[in-house]
């Protein structure tokens, strides 16, 4: 398998449990209407210690900075996911996004990011000769899990454990 992803199996999720810490968890919520790529950008300052009793010099991470997350969608007013984005608007509720970049059925592998905050502004676009699009702009509070790969919970079905019931 390659390191390439395309993207066009991107998913977007919210949750309200900000203490979430599984892609797959039972409250995430799909936001339909996706517009464009949320791009996630993390980056990690480094300090650099030299120390008199070393030919080495220690490298350590210091203050970690997130750029704000744009969530474009093809606006719906009736959509559910895009109704729940105008109500943390308005509230500002803290809420979790759970970017889902790759989910492998055969491998049984997701690769995912998982980022708590909330919406700081939106705005919206569009008029009657192009797609009505709104603009959210998430401003994180904490990062739960940067960019992983983990294994997949598949789905259970009745019937997957378990023998055959015999009645005599």
């Amino acid at each position: 398998m390659s390191d390439i992803i395309l993207g066009n199996n991107f998913k977007l999720y919210y949750n309200t449990d900000i203490g979430n810490t599984s892609p797959q968890g039972i409250d995430n919520v799909l936001i339909d209407e996706l517009a464009a790529f949320p791009i996630l950008s993390l980056t990690s300052e480094t300090t650099k210690f030299d120390t008199y009793t070393s030919d080495y010099v220690s490298t350590l991470l210091s203050d970690q900075s997130m750029e704000d997350l744009s969530i474009v969608v093809n606006y719906i007013a009736t959509d559910p996911s895009h109704q729940f984005l105008d109500e943390a608007v308005l509230n500002q509720t803290e809420f979790q996004l759970v970017l889902v970049y790759y989910f492998d059925e055969e491998a049984r592998q997701i690769s995912y990011a998982i980022v708590n905050g909330y919406i700081s502004a939106s705005s919206l676009n569009g008029d009657k000769d192009s797609v009505v699009q709104k603009n959210y702009n998430f401003t994180h509070s904490q990062v739960i899990a940067r960019s992983m790969v983990a294994n997949a919970r598949l789905p259970l079905y009745e019937g997957d454990f378990g023998g055959r019931f015999r009645w005599y």
